[in-house]
């Protein structure tokens, strides 16, 4: 964890902290590679390289790591088994989260909206997050004033989980005034971010945030929304990512719901009832216990299944294979081949292997 970290803190973007960590193996090789190990490895060049090494030089691994285990905060990366799996499916997927609270693996629809609503709005955002509770859903959001605070504290009323994506570190309260909900959500669901603790939430972090709360959702709703609200910003995340976007109609001259409308003429679907918009995300929801169900696992004989659940995302050397499964060294090298064959995995370089789906 302590190099895993110490790599997340680097300037670089996620796809290269990713790249780097296939090609290395670990954080720690990477930690100790030297210049021309890296050019090498052609992933990062020129000045960012100068960059990175005059970075690595500064930060003292130890002391950083110390400091940040003395916040009481959680972290977890990309290859981790509690990461949400959700978001590996995407470009730019974070190479790591920062996390207080619980995390959980289940359906999550996203809640977004206008931050001065209308009583309208309220109602609406209410009534929708009670009855996505009551069906089982988790509600993922920005903890936002207006529609995103009123549908994360009515998930907390009903008994249900919620899930806040911060453009900000998670030690940082924002809005300030919902400190009470930020604290009910750490103690009752989980607030998470890609920004680093004590970060301070600036403007140009939010539309990154925002491609957060739709890769983690099932769908996106914007419950009331201006013309050029930010909460169309998700909705632009959520059509880039092939989710479904649903938004609350409103009156034609009503400025809180002409981003709505527009949502709608655009191709979203009108939410016209509680009740029908629980028939159409019925049709589309993974059930919450086979979420990350993995149909490529029954299919394999038991000496390759044992071989491939004990690979992840990151390379894993021929010699900790055979520690794990506790199989010959011929019979797992046996497995290998059939799983390359197959495609479910790859050498990444000589007896360093990573799983591809």
């Amino acid at each position: 964890m302590k190099y895993k970290y110490w790599l997340h803190r680097m300037y670089l973007s996620n796809q290269e902290k990713w790249n780097l960590l296939q090609a290395f193996g670990s954080a720690e090789r990477i930690l100790g590679a030297g210049e021309e190990e890296l050019e090498d490895a052609s992933i990062i060049k020129g000045d960012r390289l100068q960059q990175f090494l005059a970075q690595r030089e500064r930060f003292d691994v130890d002391r950083e790591y110390e400091k940040f285990q003395e916040l009481g905060i959680g972290l977890t990366f990309r290859m981790e088994e509690d990461f949400p799996r959700m978001l590996l499916h995407y470009a730019n997927c974070p190479f790591g989260l920062y996390y207080r609270g619980t995390l959980r693996e289940m359906n999550l629809m996203a809640m977004v909206g206008a931050r001065r609503c209308s009583q309208y709005g309220k109602l609406m955002a209410k009534s929708i997050s009670t009855a996505l509770v009551q069906q089982g859903f988790g509600i993922v959001s920005g903890m936002a004033r207006g529609i995103d605070g009123i549908s994360q504290r009515t998930a907390i009323e009903e008994g249900g989980y919620t899930l806040a994506v911060l453009g900000s570190g998670v030690d940082v309260c924002y809005p300030p005034e919902h400190k009470g909900l930020y604290q009910d959500i750490c103690n009752r669901g989980c607030i998470i971010s890609e920004f680093h603790p004590g970060t301070e939430p600036l403007k140009e972090h939010f539309p990154a945030r925002n491609r957060l709360i739709s890769g983690l959702s099932t769908g996106v709703i914007v419950v009331e929304a201006r013309e050029k609200s930010g909460s169309l910003i998700t909705a632009d995340f959520a059509l880039e990512q092939g989710k479904d976007i649903y938004a609350v109609p409103g009156r034609m001259t009503d400025p809180m719901s002409k981003g709505c409308n527009r949502l709608i003429k655009n191709g979203a679907l009108p939410i016209l009832s509680v009740e029908e918009l629980l028939t159409d995300i019925g049709e589309f929801a993974f059930p919450t216990e086979t979420i990350f169900h993995n149909p490529i696992m029954e299919t394999l004989e038991k000496e390759n299944l044992l071989v491939y659940s004990c690979l992840d995302f990151y390379a894993i050397g021929l010699e900790e294979i055979i520690r794990k499964t506790n199989l010959d060294l011929l019979s797992v090298l046996s497995s290998i081949t059939d799983l390359e064959e197959a495609g479910l995995i790859k050498e990444v370089f000589k007896n360093q292997y990573i799983r591809l789906t």
